[in-house]
């Protein structure tokens, strides 16, 4: 039997393996309110409730359907009065009043038939788009290219910024390199001539662009949709609002909930075990340590802001202990109490740091260039520090890597296994990863743990385990795969 165990941890190490694992769906209604603010002279602000912030979403759900035409329609006659802040996005047409304009515009809506749909956008302005989006679509930044492979509609990105083509893998985003080159977007005239002549109806994937491009786009004699959510750079939203409202703009609403479902299982993964763990946890999240005197750290800003990586990593029960006073990236010491008397540290490489092919020991051995700046900290000395790749972390994909993540920080309460499934899953379901990519032994996507020193990587991956099991049930050794 032993030498029957040995035999299949080798053939595990070479041999491509898919993984399923079922997760329970949880249904979540509405959540909080969460007030954007923002950028944007003069422009109507929205107060942004729910997941799904559409104009016509009467009811703050994750759906546009019945329930909300049911809720319009009572406010439009009167039997209900209208609560702004409580239901802002009953006003489906988005004019500051609710009555049967709106009743008429939302039922194109659920219709599918041509009307504009307005949303809240990064800045928490109201813009809109020339509802069913259809035609051929651009994007701007990386994001874009994830959100259509996320969405089902990647087949349709026909056009991306040099600098998106040029330094993406066409091995992540097939077909990248034939798409029509559309420039750069730093000049709003210019970059909507080149989007016009690549017959490009719709950009999305901007995070932080220069606002005179929305003008030019609304300006354009053909109409040019701009979808502007928070993916990444979050501002002072949410990347899975951001993921359905795309849905919803996009009319892939279904595929969009898949990927909330996702979340919030995740987060019932994560909630189920936090009582497990003692409270007050204090971490501070250091992007890529390269001395030992300041190191850039992402954090919360003090007005609610955040970068893709701190919104993922903070979604477990750690407190975020970094400098608050300025931006969603401020520079610190080293030797400031934050740091050195923080409970856990986080270490992001930088995008250069590892490659798509790495191995495990490839990063291991970056871990290790980073751990040197940090000795003198208590997380050091108790080995609490952990490492993990900007790349796979810092999007809203990074979701993904969080049970893996609370492993690397608390191996005897999170599984491993489960951390190595839910990824292989998610990336299976939701972008082009190639197929049979291992990601038990890939350092790209790894979460380096002191704790384990150099022995990083799952001990026992989940094929081996059913392959233990199978034998154990006396089935036939060549079913057990």
């Amino acid at each position: 039997m032993v030498g029957y165990i040995i035999h299949v941890m080798q053939m595990d190490k070479n041999t491509t393996i898919l993984v399923v694992a079922i997760v329970a769906i949880v249904a979540i209604g509405a959540v909080a309110a969460v007030v954007m603010t923002g950028g944007g002279s003069g422009e109507k602000k929205s107060d942004a409730v729910g997941r799904l912030q559409v104009y016509g979403n009467a009811d703050n759900d994750d759906y546009l359907d019945g329930d909300d035409m049911d809720l319009i329609k009572s406010i439009a006659d009167g039997k209900t009065k209208w609560d702004k802040k409580k239901n802002p996005y009953a006003d489906a047409n988005a004019d500051g009043a609710v009555n049967s304009k709106d009743v008429e515009h939302f039922q194109k809506i659920l219709d599918g038939k041509s009307c504009l749909m307005y949303y809240t956008d990064f800045y928490g302005d109201v813009d809109y788009v020339h509802y069913p989006v259809t035609g051929n679509i651009g994007v701007n930044y990386v994001y874009g290219l994830q959100v259509g492979q996320t969405l089902g509609f990647y087949d349709r990105i026909t056009a991306a910024i040099s600098s998106v083509i040029n330094n993406y893998d066409e091995e992540f985003y097939p077909g990248l390199k034939e798409m029509d080159d559309i420039g750069s977007d730093s000049d709003a005239a210019v970059f909507v001539d080149n989007v016009l002549a690549a017959d490009v109806s719709c950009v999305l994937g901007f995070y932080d662009f220069n606002k005179n491009l929305k003008e030019a786009f609304h300006a354009s004699t053909v109409p040019i949709d701009l979808i502007n959510l928070p993916y990444a750079r979050c501002g002072a939203g949410n990347p899975v609002d951001a993921i359905i409202t795309t849905g919803a703009l996009m009319g892939c609403l279904d595929e969009a909930r898949e990927y909330a479902a996702f979340y919030d299982d995740t987060m019932e993964y994560i909630g189920s075990k936090t009582s497990e763990l003692p409270a007050g946890n204090k971490a501070v999240l250091l992007f890529n340590p390269n001395d030992y005197s300041t190191v850039g750290v992402d954090t919360y800003g003090a007005d609610g802001s955040q970068l893709g990586d701190a919104w993922v990593v903070f979604n477990l029960p750690l407190i975020d202990d970094a400098d608050h006073s300025k931006s969603a990236y401020v520079t610190m010491q080293i030797e400031s109490p934050n740091i050195t008397d923080a409970d856990y540290l986080v270490v992001v490489f930088g995008t250069s740091a590892l490659s798509y092919d790495s191995t495990i020991a490839d990063g291991y051995k970056v871990f290790e260039q980073k751990l040197e700046f940090l000795k003198g900290t208590k997380a050091y000395q108790n080995k609490h520090i952990v490492g993990v790749g900007f790349v796979p972390i810092g999007t809203y994909l990074g979701i993904s890597e969080l049970p893996l993540m609370a492993n690397a920080i608390w191996g005897d309460v999170f599984d491993e296994e489960y951390g190595y499934e839910m990824l292989e899953e998610f990336y299976t379901k939701f972008t082009h990863v190639p197929a049979g990519y291992d990601f038990e032994n890939s350092g790209y996507y790894h979460v380096y743990s002191m704790s384990r020193g150099a022995k990083q990587g799952p001990l026992r991956g989940p094929r081996l385990n059913r392959l233990i099991e199978c034998e154990r049930s006396g089935s036939e050794r060549g079913k057990c795969v």
